[in-house]
């Protein structure tokens, strides 16, 4: 029997799913939201590959505050969605596209980009949905921050992201 790590609110197991903040299937992201996300490493993995959900109807990643330059457009790698805007999604272990290699410093602020808001799931910039991001240190996790006070511009959903376990 696998049991949930101490203090993960939302715990997921196998090698592929998809991670869901509260109220995304409502429309709407809520206010005031701390909680951690965890996903069991499964024996024979050893790192993990995020994307946005796609066949959606409601907008798979949208978590918008003044920090997020638009909904059109992701923000991640300079970290101001929380320390800015007061909400973002975290993923605590930092990611790039393959999760060991960081990203290209003359494109990102950052190697691996831990705080994500924005309109689009992806690295400071990006225009296009569909980017995937890996991480390759373990634990899996990730967390969503919104502060009781934040200023949620409205669409913001939440986020439907799909994840999928690697080989090693």
């Amino acid at each position: 029997v696998s049991r949930a790590p101490t203090d993960c609110v939302q715990y997921y197991t196998g090698t592929s799913g998809t991670i869901r903040s509260f109220n995304w299937a409502g429309s709407q992201l809520l206010r005031g939201m701390d909680y951690r996300i965890c996903i069991r490493d499964e024996k024979g993995y050893c790192s993990i590959s995020y994307k946005e959900s796609s066949g959606t109807s409601i907008d798979a990643f949208s978590i918008l505050n003044p920090a997020a330059s638009s909904s059109s457009a992701a923000e991640a790698s300079t970290g101001q969605c929380i320390k800015t805007g007061g909400s973002g999604l975290i993923i605590h272990s930092g990611v790039s596209t393959d999760g060991v290699i960081p990203l290209n410093p003359a494109l990102v602020l950052e190697g691996f980009p831990s705080q994500f808001c924005g309109g689009i799931f992806g690295t400071d910039g990006s225009t296009s949905s569909g980017q995937t991001l890996t991480s390759a240190r373990k634990p899996f996790e990730l967390s969503l921050f919104t502060a009781p006070a934040a200023t949620i511009t409205s669409p913001s959903t939440g986020f439907s992201l799909a994840y999928s376990q690697n080989g090693c």
